[in-house]
């Protein structure tokens, strides 16, 4: 080892031959070994956040069809086809769980090949069903790094290859209550082992398809409430409305006619369409309010009451109000019955009676 000076300080010149130099050779290579380590990991993280940005902007896009009113068909083409871009090379599919909980059926898979899907379209889950059927029977997260060799696919092994198919990483698709719905699966075409954060786009993919699926038989099945709600308010032959304290919200088609009002016309509150003394001698304005705090406050209430038309005839109705929850806004369900021909015949019964008497 030599010992000079540059106008840069000392340099000491070291032997290759030495063991100092061999010390710093190592000491070199370590570094440079850790540099492209740390180098890498910097390019991976940064890769990751990439990722990870475009999940969430992939979460708010799918949201936004959930609220536009887009098919369940749409929306996972759409995630299935947003994971795709975010790992190049992958081919994603939805399978989603039959009611009764025994197989799955095609949701989406649009860079599958039709067949493939087709034919583990009905596919009965279990504990070694390939990747997908065991995870939704398992309820966790099966990871099958080669297909080749997995016992799983010990069966279809074949028919899967055929397609091109090496590993498939699949995650069960939950609801809120951890109800599985389905599985999401990332098929690769050759064998793969997932990093954590490989892993964690699926699972993400998944959460994604749970909340949308979710909300969409949230809405669908609203939607068929309603509908069946409207179908029995309209075609009842009775008077239906809905009403609060200050008015009439809605009615159907026999109100109307009830009361000889037109589509279009404005429709008093019911308490009046009504004369302004009660049978037995109470105001009707005053009783009515009575009624209806009566029922917001029991739930129901059901009385006899004499009506008006709007030609100015009365009639005796049988009313029935019925509290409700409506978008958080309590009403009632009032549903008024023309009781004219039972009054008559009730009178002809007391005219025959006291002729008997007589």
């Amino acid at each position: 080892m030599k010992s000079e000076y540059s106008g840069l300080g000392p340099v000491i010149r070291i032997s290759s031959e030495s063991p100092a130099y061999a010390a710093c050779l190592s000491g070199w290579r370590r570094s440079k070994a850790w540099f492209v380590q740390a180098s890498t990991s910097a390019s991976q993280d940064r890769r990751d956040l990439l990722k990870a940005s475009q999940v969430i902007e992939e979460q708010r896009r799918v949201m936004e069809l959930v609220a536009t009113g887009a098919s369940l068909q749409e929306l996972l083409d759409t995630l299935t086809a947003a994971i795709e871009r975010i790992e190049p090379g992958t081919i994603c599919t939805v399978m989603l769980l039959d009611e009764g909980g025994r197989f799955l059926l095609k949701g989406s898979g649009p860079s599958i090949p039709p067949e493939y899907l087709a034919a583990i379209d009905g596919l009965e889950i279990g504990p070694t069903v390939g990747a997908c059927g065991a995870a939704a029977f398992l309820n966790e997260t099966v990871v099958i790094e080669d297909i080749g060799s997995h016992p799983n696919f010990a069966g279809p092994r074949d028919f899967v290859l055929s397609y091109g198919l090496h590993s498939c990483w699949s995650v069960p698709i939950h609801n809120s209550r951890n109800v599985v719905l389905g599985t999401f699966a990332m098929y690769h075409r050759q064998p793969a082992k997932p990093r954590p954060q490989e892993l964690k786009l699926v699972e993400a993919a998944a959460q994604l398809a749970g909340n949308a699926i979710e909300s969409l038989r949230a809405e669908r099945h609203l939607h068929d409430s309603e509908n069946k709600y409207r179908a029995l308010f309209e075609d009842s032959a009775d008077a239906n409305w809905l009403m609060d304290e200050s008015g009439t919200l809605d009615c159907n088609s026999a109100a109307l006619l009830m009361f000889g009002y037109q589509v279009g016309d404005v429709m008093p509150h019911p308490p009046d369409m009504s004369p302004a003394m009660q049978p037995d001698g109470t105001l009707s304005k005053t009783s009515a309010q009575q009624r209806i705090a009566a029922a917001f406050m029991k739930g129901k209430e059901r009385f006899e009451w004499l009506h008006q038309r709007k030609d100015g005839t009365s009639f005796p109705a049988d009313v029935c109000l019925t509290a409700l929850t409506l978008s958080g806004r309590r009403i009632l369900l009032a549903t008024v019955r023309d009781i004219t021909e039972r009054k008559q015949v009730e009178e002809a019964l007391v005219f025959k009676t006291v002729l008997l008497e007589a």
